[in-house]
């Protein structure tokens, strides 16, 4: 009897033991709970806006935050690694049970200028549209940014059986390429060297949110008037009046009832094409762009705005067309 009697006090004394052990866990876990958590706030890129709302807050309390760009920038988007929490300046943030880091994010103020030089030494007006550095001018490069000559193709039937890079002046006349730069084929697209060193033709996808930021942005712009507003105000007769009305290349033709407006500087103007015969077409009447994007075996993708129309148009035309270029900064 007195084995079992000290059998069970050994038994009641562990259980008592595994008890206060398990208490005394509880107990401390719950003191290293913190009662408040650290909102952080970074702007980027770096000394572009300013923010308020920074700070210790309970799990649960709303924050009112706010971003203001500095002069010469936009307010994009806030994040939170990485990925889009809010897209109003002025937010408001559910504080969760954990430190967090938000960015406010900043862009250049649409229609911003800049300028670049390719390997021949042209200087390029450029504009800042979206998240987007454009080239404001076509381009006219003679070499392929690792110096290598493009191929001037002046005889016709050497231009219809080209499978390689290689570019045009409109009418095998340099200052028509001095007034709307030159038309390359897409092969000369495809090599990744024709536009200068940082920069690279468009893709498909690049027009494609060229647009989409204008129309989701400005209340006044739509699908059906986007190619307006880039398209260069310099035309015969344009009821913009001032330099806007010229008769002087690099211009638009006079039409009734269609004209640029140029509204963020892209200044879109038609230096033709280069069919792929080797003819030249719609000088003063049709702006076309290559990009990047292949299509099939013998087609790829290519922007386009043209005299009487207001919308940017996307089309599929055989590689040995010749058609101007625009660049965008990677």
């Amino acid at each position: 009897m007195k084995r079992n009697a000290n059998n069970y006090q050994t038994r009641f004394l562990l259980i008592i033991s595994l008890v206060l052990i398990i208490t005394w866990g509880c107990g401390k876990e719950e003191e290293e709970i913190p009662s408040t958590y650290t909102l952080s706030i970074s702007v980027s890129p770096e000394g572009t806006g300013t923010v308020n709302g920074a700070g210790t807050y309970k799990s649960g309390y709303i924050i009112n935050i706010s971003a203001t760009p500095n002069e010469g920038y936009d307010f994009l988007n806030w994040t939170q690694e990485d990925v889009v929490v809010g897209t109003d300046p002025d937010f408001d943030f559910n504080m969760p049970a954990e430190d967090v880091t938000l960015a406010a994010n900043f862009m250049i103020e649409d229609g911003t200028q800049g300028n670049v030089t390719d390997i021949d030494g042209n200087v390029y007006n450029t504009v800042f549209i979206g998240e987007a550095e454009w080239m404001a001018e076509n381009l006219k490069t003679s070499r392929y940014n690792d110096g290598k000559v493009i191929p001037n193709i002046t005889v016709f039937e050497d231009w219809s059986n080209l499978s390689s890079g290689a570019y045009a002046w409109f009418d095998n006349d340099q200052d028509y390429g001095d007034a709307y730069g030159a038309l390359y084929n897409w092969y000369a697209v495809e090599t990744g060297n024709l536009c200068p060193d940082g920069w690279r033709v468009p893709t498909d996808e690049d027009w494609s949110e060229l647009s989409d930021h204008l129309v989701e942005k400005y209340d006044d712009i739509d699908v059906m008037n986007v190619g307006k507003i880039l398209k260069s105000c310099r035309q015969v007769d344009s009821p913009m009046g001032g330099d806007c009305n010229t008769s002087e290349h690099p211009r638009w033709n006079e039409v009734q009832g269609y004209y640029g407006t140029d509204d963020f500087g892209f200044s879109a103007l038609p230096g033709g094409r280069r069919g792929s015969i080797g003819t030249f077409s719609d000088i003063g009447r049709h702006s076309n762009w290559w990009s990047a994007s292949e299509h099939s075996d013998t087609h790829a993708t290519n922007r386009r705005i043209i005299l009487n129309n207001d919308q940017l148009l996307s089309y599929d035309t055989d590689k040995n067309v010749g058609f101007s270029v625009r660049c965008i900064r990677e």
